[in-house]
């Protein structure tokens, strides 16, 4: 295998990532690379998994790439685990925001770009286990990006669009018990975002002081409010000044468990973990400190 592997999917950006794959092709022409070209979902963890003697697996394509590539990446020993770069060319692309082009990246790769490690959330619920690399959802969260399916846009409006449907249509808050390093508690939750990263959709600053390296997830949790307060809330979670709001708690702790009283709706980078009648209940959350190399520019 050679010693860089490029996982894409086409269908990415709403099929940005297709119609640009020549171009991307060219521009990394002097690079030792496979290119693998993803079928279905689910496809790109099994490519990450296979790639074994590959140095470098760069996930081509948006969160939910990477968050495939990453759960396939965790596959191999930890000894032998190929390092992750990102070429972003999603719909969000909040994973790797700040370095949102592919010439970047690929330049990243062509001047042995510099490495570090970042940490990864593991998720266990019903018998499954998964990883996240970003954020995580619970509840109104989940459902915006659901909802977010059918908006025939990119970028933050699709997002903007869904959650102020979701507003006016989801609001949902079932009883849960969380428990956490130090603590514990029964709330009404609304929506409960695992921060490894600082935002999601498209640039909502949910949990905006999370760093991907501290060994340490954030964890909003947002209680029952009524729709204005919630059209409140949104501009606040905007610009990351969310936190000082009653109705919002942060918790940074190394793991929580949940037990919720109605079936969980998680989204995980974007992707569904669970969905209403999959009948989960009870989540468990853990970080793997520094548990991937990321290549990133030089500084």
């Amino acid at each position: 295998m050679a010693a860089i592997c490029f996982i894409v999917n086409p269908a990415s950006g709403m099929g940005r990532t297709g119609r640009h794959l020549e171009e991307l092709r060219r521009q990394a022409a002097d690079l030792d690379g496979e290119w693998l070209i993803t079928e279905r979902p689910g496809h790109a963890t099994e490519l990450a998994a296979a790639a074994t003697g590959c140095e470098i697996v760069v996930a081509v394509g948006g969160d939910g790439t990477v968050h495939e590539v990453v759960n396939g990446l965790m596959q191999h020993s930890a000894a032998k685990r190929p390092a992750l770069a990102v070429i972003p060319s999603g719909t969000g692309n909040d994973f790797v925001f700040g370095s949102p082009s592919a010439e970047r990246a690929l330049a990243a790769l062509l001047h042995n770009g510099a490495r570090k490690r970042f940490d990864l959330a593991h998720l266990r619920g019903a018998g499954r286990d998964e990883y996240i690399c970003n954020t995580a959802g619970i509840g109104f969260d989940a459902t915006v990006n659901m909802q977010s399916r059918y908006v025939m846009l990119r970028d933050f409006p699709k997002y903007l669009i869904a959650t102020l449907w979701t507003i006016i249509y989801y609001f949902a808050a079932p009883r849960m018990a969380l428990r956490w390093e130090g603590g514990r508690a029964v709330y009404r939750v609304m929506m409960l975002v695992v921060g490894n990263g600082p935002r999601e959709g498209g640039g909502f600053l949910t949990t905006p002081d999370s760093q991907m390296d501290d060994g340490i997830l954030d964890f909003l949790i947002a209680g029952q409010v009524d729709r204005l307060q919630m059209l409140g809330l949104l501009p606040q979670v905007l610009t990351g000044t969310h936190l000082g709001n009653p109705a919002v708690r942060l918790v940074s702790t190394t793991w929580l468990a949940l037990a919720s009283e109605s079936d969980l709706c998680v989204q995980a980078d974007g992707e569904f973990y669970c969905l209403p009648g999959d009948g989960v209940r009870r989540l468990d959350v853990q970080v793997v400190p520094g548990a991937l190399e990321l290549v990133v520019e030089q500084d």
